[in-house]
């Protein structure tokens, strides 16, 4: 019998679409179908996840989850772990969660899903981590007296979780405010605490956005504590479709890319300096934005972060924000029919066309390229103008002084965000923008201090598009910079003053602000057909998960003459921002024809489709 892979690379060298190839490279290994993973909550009424009067799981729930085929669950949320105990959690104090922590254990347990605890990175103790592994990990024995309790729950038997993660998006202010450096010593005490009781459990570390602000204000500070003290890192990944015509619809996708690798690799290259050079990594949260996670569009968002994700070395696990009725959800509807959204149908799709063994793709099609200037002209100089323009509040007050410098007062009282000073100038996107500023802080050792941001003038709502420089809290000139490379349509650019937490009363300054034009170094490609591959044990079958994440059809020709059949199905929409909403089957998974004629195979892929390929040998 010839061996599967000799037979796949003779026969399967090349898929011939019209004006696209894939060529299939060798195995990369097995397929981790934890990456298929979800969210739940325990907070407010469950959101329709369980029955408020016995927080038992509805039924509907565990056929749900099977047909997603959602293979790993995180618990308790996100922001909703930052004052979570586990012991309420279990029902031990006077009041508990919709969702208990032993019911949701109880459903992974029967839906065989793996399962990653949020800790609190803002309350509790090593200490209390530690009973948490003996009431989760330990036998029932009376020195095991948390284990014990676990029993008399009527859960003899140990859950066995292996993966917790300490904190969520603990950097931001929504989690408090805490230091990298808390944070880092905190995370070894807890580590060591926890592993003291059960030396297999992993506590994964929370890293931050790929700025160049996150990565000195936290991701680097971290790592200089920890080292290479740590199981795994913890990744979220949130992408905006914000183009919707045929021509601009691909840079959605490209910047979903940029953000992503850009992530991935800052801090690989950071852990790599303290001796570890394959990091494992979970994503604990990834979706679209909120305006586009109930259409196709963020279907396609995820499909990409999913792919993205099977191919990424020492990915192991990831969880989709979220699952049911919270905005984020995947499923909408408090009782059956269900509005099942186009990204839980994409889970469907992922979990039939997901075999064993995942396969390399190389893929020539149509793509789109962010071209960017070779040069900066000598006469390019960027005019800003003299006067700030002030949005005036009442929890400041402004005066512009001689020499272009600008005094910004604060008089104390509520914590308030001030970016109400800008100035905005003309830009071509073909060149990347550093802001060069001096700055100084008066009085206000509990503000975030005087910083300098450079963003794309139609706003952060719109674009989420931004970089700002590091603090100042010193009362001392200090000089700072920001790199901002513009979005591809990006006409204007904005330079606003800010104070992102303003604190106690004080002043921040501002003068000698520039801004010089230089050459962006990285090129930027993205293509349009995009393809998860993989093979069977029995080595019978190849499954493909084929994107299309543009706005044209693109047609497929398989020559494969030892082919016995084939067979199709498609997700997919005519309009980019159609969902299900208020037709309940209107963007579903359809069956997608397929020509099978002089042994040659032909499939036309729709426009914004997530596409199952299954393909049957001798």
């Amino acid at each position: 019998m010839k061996s599967f892979f000799c037979l796949f690379s003779f026969l399967f060298s090349l898929l011939a679409y019209a004006d696209s190839v894939i060529e299939i490279g060798g195995p990369v290994g097995k397929v981790k179908r934890e990456l298929l993973g979800i969210n739940q909550l325990h907070y407010r009424d469950g959101y329709g996840f369980v029955d408020t009067k016995t927080h038992k799981v509805l039924p509907a729930m565990f056929s749900l989850t099977s047909q997603a085929g959602f293979a790993a669950q995180r618990y308790p949320g996100g922001c909703g772990a930052h004052e979570f105990s586990w012991k309420y959690g279990a029902g031990m104090g006077k009041s508990r969660p919709a969702l208990g922590l032993v019911e949701f254990l109880d459903f992974c347990q029967k839906t065989g899903c793996s399962v990653i605890y949020t800790l609190s990175a803002k309350r509790g103790t090593p200490e209390e981590a530690a009973e948490l592994v003996e009431f989760l990990n330990l036998p029932a024995k009376p020195e095991y007296p948390w284990a014990m309790k676990r029993a008399q729950m009527g859960y003899p038997e140990p859950f066995n979780v292996k993966y917790f993660e300490y904190g969520n998006e603990s950097f931001d202010g929504h989690a408090g405010r805490i230091s990298p450096q808390k944070y880092a010593m905190d995370y070894l005490a807890f580590r060591k605490a926890m592993k003291a009781v059960d030396a297999t459990v992993e506590l994964g570390v929370v890293t931050a956005d790929p700025s160049p602000l996150m990565q000195e204000r936290w991701n680097k500070p971290i790592f200089e504590i920890i080292r290479g003290n740590f199981d795994f890192l913890i990744f979220h990944h949130y992408a905006r479709v914000i183009n919707f015509t045929p021509e601009t619809y691909l840079y959605n996708f490209m910047r979903q890319q940029e953000e992503y690798y850009d992530n991935i690799n800052n801090i690989v290259n950071i852990v790599k300096k303290y001796g570890v050079e394959n990091p494992r990594m979970v994503n604990t949260e990834f979706n679209s934005d909120i305006r586009n996670i109930a259409n196709i569009s963020g279907a396609l968002v995820n499909s990409e972060y999913l792919r993205m994700f099977f191919y990424t070395p020492g990915m192991f696990m990831a969880n989709c924000w979220q699952f049911i009725n919270e905005a984020f959800g995947t499923v909408g509807g408090r009782k059956e029919p269900y509005v099942l959204r186009p990204s839980y149908l994409l889970f469907k799709l992922y979990n039939k066309y997901l075999l064993d063994e995942l396969f390399d793709a190389k893929i020539k099609c149509p793509s789109i390229k962010r071209n960017f200037a070779e040069s900066v002209p000598e006469n390019y100089n960027i005019r800003l103008s003299e006067q700030w323009a002030v949005n005036k509040e009442n929890f400041f007050s402004v005066r512009q002084l001689p020499g272009n410098e600008l005094e910004v007062s604060f008089p104390g009282g509520p914590v308030k965000n001030f970016f109400h000073a800008a100035k905005s100038f003309q830009c071509n996107p073909a060149y990347g923008y550093r802001l060069i500023c001096e700055m100084r802080c008066e009085d206000m050792p509990d503000s975030t201090g005087a910083q300098i941001e450079i963003g794309d003038a139609r706003g952060y709502e719109k674009t989420v598009s931004c970089t700002a420089s590091l603090p100042v809290l010193k009362n001392q000139w200090t000089q700072v910079t920001a790199e901002y490379i513009p979005l591809f349509d990006t006409s204007a650019i904005t330079i606003k003053a800010r104070c992102m937490r303003t604190g106690s009363a004080g002043k921040i300054f501002f003068r000698n602000l520039k801004v010089v034009p230089f050459v962006v170094e990285k090129q930027t490609k993205v293509q349009q057909i995009t393809a998860v591959i993989s093979k069977s044990s029995d080595q019978k079958k190849i499954a493909m998960i084929v994107n299309n994440i543009s706005m044209k059809p693109e047609k497929i020709t398989l020559k494969i003459p030892d082919i016995v059949t084939a067979s199709a199905e498609t997700l997919s929409a005519p309009d980019p921002k159609a969902g299900n909403e208020k037709d309940r089957n209107f963007v579903n998974i359809k069956t997608l024809p397929v020509s099978f004629e002089k042994k040659e195979i032909s499939l036309l892929l729709p426009p914004c489709s997530v596409n199952g390929i299954v393909l049957y040998l001798k």
